[in-house]
C-alpha cells in the first residue's frame, strides 16, 4: 500500500491536466467546481505542484538511471515553464482576477436552460491575446455539493448568431446562423 501511496501525487496531479484539458487529450466528461474560483485556485495549484511532484517523486528513486531520467524529467517541465512563460503568467493574471472578482470575466454565461437535472449553457468566451471570442455549450450536473460535471457539445465563432431554445420538454436545440454567410444555418438537437 506505502508504494502506491508515493504515485499519489502524481497521479491526481496527471489526473488534474488530463480533467483541465491542458493536453490535446481531455476527458470526455470534465469534473469542475461549481465556483470559478476554486477552479481557478486549482489551476494554480497545478501549475506550481507539477514540478514541484516530479522533483519529489525523482529524489525518492533509489535507482540511479531512474533518478537521472527523472531529473530530465524535471529539467525539461522546467524548459516548458521558460518556453512558455508569457502563456503562464496571462493564465495566472487570468486564475487571480477570477479569485479577486469570484468569477471568471473571460467566460460568460449567455443562457442556461435546465432539463431533468442537466443545464445547457452557453458561455461566450474572451480569452485575450492569442485566441479568438468564441460561443461554447456545454452539458454541465451538479454531482457533489460544490461539484460539476462539464461536457463540451459546440463550440462555434463568437461572430455566427447562436440561439439555444427549449423545442420538447426534453430537447433542446441549438441554432448557429454562420455571420459571413447566412444561408449557412446548423440546427443541432440535444437530449439528456
Amino acid at each position: 500500500m506505502k508504494k502506491y501511496l508515493k504515485e499519489l501525487p502524481l497521479a491526481i496531479i496527471a489526473f488534474a491536466i488530463i480533467n483541465h484539458g491542458a493536453l490535446p487529450i481531455s476527458l470526455p466528461y470534465q469534473l469542475r467546481f461549481v465556483a470559478d474560483s476554486y477552479n481557478a485556485g486549482f489551476s494554480i495549484l497545478i501549475i506550481v505542484a507539477l514540478p514541484i511532484a516530479i522533483f519529489v517523486r525523482t529524489v525518492q528513486f533509489k535507482n540511479i538511471y531512474v533518478n537521472i531520467l527523472g531529473g530530465i524529467l524535471f529539467i525539461a517541465v522546467l524548459g516548458l515553464y521558460i518556453l512558455g512563460s508569457f502563456a503562464l503568467i496571462l493564465i495566472l493574471m487570468n486564475d487571480i482576477s477570477t479569485i479577486k472578482n469570484g468569477k471568471n470575466v473571460h467566460f460568460l454565461l449567455e443562457k442556461d436552460i435546465e432539463i431533468k437535472g442537466y443545464h445547457y449553457r452557453l458561455y461566450h468566451t474572451v480569452c485575450g491575446a492569442g485566441c479568438s471570442e468564441r460561443i461554447i455549450l456545454r452539458k454541465e450536473k451538479n454531482v457533489l455539493p460544490g461539484f460539476k460535471i462539464i461536457k463540451q457539445l459546440y463550440i462555434t465563432d463568437a461572430y455566427n448568431t447562436v440561439t439555444l431554445m427549449v423545442i420538447e420538454p426534453d430537447r433542446v436545440q441549438l441554432v448557429d446562423i454562420n455571420s459571413e454567410n447566412k444561408a449557412d444555418v446548423k440546427k443541432i438537437t440535444y437530449k439528456p
